[in-house]
Parts: structure tokens; sequence; C-alpha cells
């Protein structure tokens, strides 16, 4: 037999969220799993191992690419807001230059 991964799914009325279980399991009989969940109110999914992997494996990569996109993003907004500082010191030197400079008086 090979192993089959499952999840079972509780779902108390009492309770506002549902429970979730993955687990990899060598079955004689599905009957068995079945008959315990169906006591708790819950259903079972079966999948193969390759497809829980498969999914898994989409999942992370979904995830790396989100946390690559999260610090292209942080990283350009730090560096729009180094461009700002430095674009507004750059003027504030230029106003205290043409403060400190005397009007050019021509000679009539």
């Amino acid at each position: 037999m090979t192993p089959t991964p499952f999840s079972a799914r509780s779902q108390r009325p009492f309770r506002s969220v549902a429970t979730t279980l993955l687990a990899e399991v060598v079955e004689q009989t599905p009957e068995v799993i079945d008959t315990a969940m169906s006591r708790m109110s819950g259903t079972v999914v079966r999948r193969s191992v390759d497809d829980v992997e498969s999914e898994i494996a989409a999942a992370e990569e979904v995830q790396r690419e989100a946390k690559k996109e999260a610090r292209k993003k942080l990283r350009e907004a730090r560096h729009r807001k180094h461009r700002e500082e430095v674009r507004a010191k750059i003027e504030e030197l230029k106003a205290k230059l043409h403060l400190d400079r005397k009007p050019a008086t021509t000679g009539s």
C-alpha cells in the first residue's frame, strides 16, 4: 500500500473556526478514518503525495516572489525618500547662497 495524504476537517457548530489536519497515512481501508471523522462532523479529502507536495512547492514559490517584490518596493521607497531629502537639502543650500548674495547694481 502507498501512503495517502488526507486532510480532515472538523466543523463543529459551536466553533467559528474550522480545524484542518494534514496527514500521510497507510490505510488498509478508508472507512476507518472516514468513520472517525464522521463522528466529529468532519470530512476527509484524499490526495496523492505528489499533488500535495506540488501544491506546497507552488505556494512556497509564490511566497518567495511576494517577499522579493515587497523588498523591491521597500528599496525603491527608501531610494525615493533619500533622493527627495537630497533635493530638499540642495534647495536649502541654494536658498542660503542666494540670501547671502547682494543684488548686483548697475551704475546709471
